[in-house]
């Protein structure tokens, strides 16, 4: 059995981690997969790049067609459209394997009638709501879940996402395997008009658990310079301060709060690419370690933790918060999304109301002050090794793959 696993790129967005990580849970397993890539960052030996140099100069131009659309009549910046004409589908025909395994194929790389014309079973792990929307990687209303008929938005916004949706749906007309990595995304998937008679199984985005693993904290603070004698609070995101949906103003909020009981307490920040100024944070200290290359540098961040808080408003299952746990670190969130996958209240971490900074700041202080640590970090290493780890997750996606090649 051989699997081509798409995504846009092998170093770009939390798609792209999670498609390596499933492509090693399967050659663990003995299953021969591979990742395929439209722009190859990294020199990784079973990860192959489609196409030409052509084809990555059509596709950025296709990017930036769709950026400025997007940002000048939609609501949303981060649209997708992928109905450009493309030769995508014959390449991926061509290549040697049994199933063709989708993760996140957006940005000029796969258009709407390409994933219809790939002649082999296919399989579609969602990474966000595109697939079963219209153009939004995630959205807050409900119009998905019955076709848009009530699209309130501007005319050009609407009739492109009514023209995409109808797309979808005329070309998607024969199901295919879908996983959902959490149960909030199945549970999307399963009320939406798209999707809602196509097989859906969930299956969470794994994790090394011989490689994330606990550590000793005071030796992470010295490798990397952090104080020895704080409580040191995380947050870490790709999108960094500035996109709206992690959250990072209810933190900020909920920081000011925390200060007053817990003077001690300081800031660490991983993920901007550009210097962190935020003279709204108040008097917290922010120790800013930018953007992280290596992954034994972001497994010292997470070991010199004493809690990980993500205040995300709407996400999946966000790499951070399992990587987060698998190294004992209890995970603050917020109660929306797919994150009560990860973090089990009181037992994994602390699951805070959406949008309630109070509740926010109440869980970060019941971790650092009330909780039991050691029981906590044990809670932490079970739930990954349980449910997260190569063995377990490998099994999930054999059967599925068999699912597809033998219906």
């Amino acid at each position: 059995m051989k699997i081509s696993h798409i995504n846009f790129s092998d170093n770009i967005g939390g798609a792209s981690k999670a498609a390596k990580r499933i492509c090693e849970a399967l050659n663990f397993k003995g299953i021969d997969a591979q990742l395929v890539v439209l722009k190859k960052i990294l020199d990784h030996q079973n990860t192959f790049q489609i196409g030409s140099k052509p084809n990555l100069i059509y596709s950025s131009v296709i990017r930036k067609m769709e950026s400025i659309v997007a940002k000048n009549f939609f609501q949303s910046p981060d649209s997708s459209f992928s109905i450009h004409p493309s030769n995508a589908a014959s390449l991926i025909n061509k290549m040697h394997s049994d199933i063709v395994h989708f993760h996140w194929v957006n940005a000029g790389f796969l258009s709407i009638s390409d994933i219809a014309n790939i002649n082999k079973p296919k399989v579609w792990t969602l990474h966000d709501m595109w697939p079963f929307c219209s153009t939004e990687h995630y959205s807050e209303s409900n119009v998905w879940k019955n076709g848009y008929p009530n699209n309130d938005s501007g005319f050009i916004e609407k009739q492109l996402t009514q023209f995409v949706w109808n797309q979808k749906k005329k070309l998607w007309n024969q199901p295919f395997e879908i996983v959902a990595p959490s149960n909030w995304m199945a549970d999307c998937a399963q009320n939406s008009l798209l999707f809602c008679s196509w097989p859906i199984t969930v299956i969470k985005n794994p994790i090394d658990i011989t490689k994330w693993s606990p550590g000793n904290q005071s030796s992470a603070r010295q490798l990397l310079g952090l104080p020895l004698n704080k409580s040191l609070i995380l947050f870490g995101s790709a999108g960094g301060i500035r996109d709206p949906r992690k959250g990072y103003k209810y933190l900020k909020k909920a920081l000011g709060n925390i200060k007053k009981n817990i003077p001690d307490c300081e800031l660490v920040v991983f993920g901007n690419a550009e210097p962190l100024f935020d003279p709204g944070r108040g008097n917290i200290k922010v120790h800013d370690m930018g953007v992280i290359e290596g992954d034994e540098k972001l497994r010292s961040i997470y070991r010199s933790g004493d809690v990980f808080v993500l205040p995300s408003l709407q996400d999946n299952l966000p790499n951070t918060c399992v990587e987060s746990i698998a190294c004992g670190t209890p995970v603050c969130a917020f109660d929306s999304g797919g994150v009560k996958d990860i973090v089990l209240d009181k037992k994994t971490g602390y699951l805070a109301q959406k949008k309630n900074f109070i509740d926010l700041a109440n869980g970060i202080n019941w971790i650092l002050n009330k909780a039991n640590k050691i029981e906590m970090q044990k809670n932490c290493r079970k739930h990954v090794i349980d449910h997260f780890s190569y063995s377990v997750i490998s099994n999930q996606y054999k059967d599925v793959y068999e699912r597809a090649l033998y219906k």
